[in-house]
C-alpha cells in the first residue's frame, strides 16, 4: 500500500495504491470524494496486512482526511530490522535489485499533481512500482521468516 498527495504530510491523501501479486489498484480518492464501501471494508479487514515504509503516517492521514481505517499495517523497515532504510535500499538488499527505483520514474513524478483529473503514464507506472515493490518485499520477508 502507498499513498500520494501534493505535499507530503499536509494535504489529504490524493491516491491510494494497493498491489496484490501482479495486480495493482491506483485509486484517486481525491477525485472520487470518498472511498467506495468495498475499499473501506478491504482496508478494515483484519485478515489483510498492508505494508509500506512509514505506513503509520499513511494510516493517520487516511483516518484524519477520509475517515478510513487501515486495521492491520506493518512498516517494512520494522520487518527488515534495518532502521531508516529506503524502499530502494530494501529492494536492493532483499530482492537483489540493482536498478534504482528513481531510474524507473520520470523526474519529479513523486511530487507531481496526484489530484489531476487524469494521472499520466509516469504517475501510474511509479504508483504501481512503489506498491508492487512493497508487496514483493513483504512476500520476501515472509519467506525468510518461514525458512529460519
Amino acid at each position: 500500500m502507498a499513498v500520494r498527495s501534493l505535499e507530503r504530510g499536509r494535504e489529504p491523501v490524493a491516491t491510494i495504491q494497493i498491489c496484490v501479486d501482479r495486480r495493482c489498484l491506483v485509486f484517486q480518492i481525491s477525485r472520487a470524494g470518498k472511498a467506495p464501501k468495498a475499499l473501506e471494508r478491504f482496508l478494515a479487514d483484519p485478515s489483510v496486512t498492508f505494508v509500506n515504509v512509514g505506513i503509520a503516517a499513511f494510516q493517520r492521514r487516511l483516518q484524519e482526511h477520509w475517515e478510513l481505517s487501515v486495521i492491520r499495517a506493518v512498516d517494512l523497515r520494522w520487518r527488515a530490522s534495518i532502521g531508516r532504510a529506503s524502499l530502494q535500499q530494501m529492494a536492493s538488499n532483499f530482492l537483489g535489485w540493482d536498478t534504482r527505483l528513481e531510474d524507473l520514474k520520470p523526474p519529479g513524478v513523486g511530487l507531481s499533481d496526484w489530484e489531476a483529473e487524469s494521472l499520466d503514464e509516469g504517475q501510474i507506472r511509479y504508483a504501481c512500482l512503489h506498491a508492487y515493490t512493497s508487496f514483493l518485499l513483504e512476500k520476501r520477508f515472509r519467506e525468510l521468516r518461514g525458512s529460519s
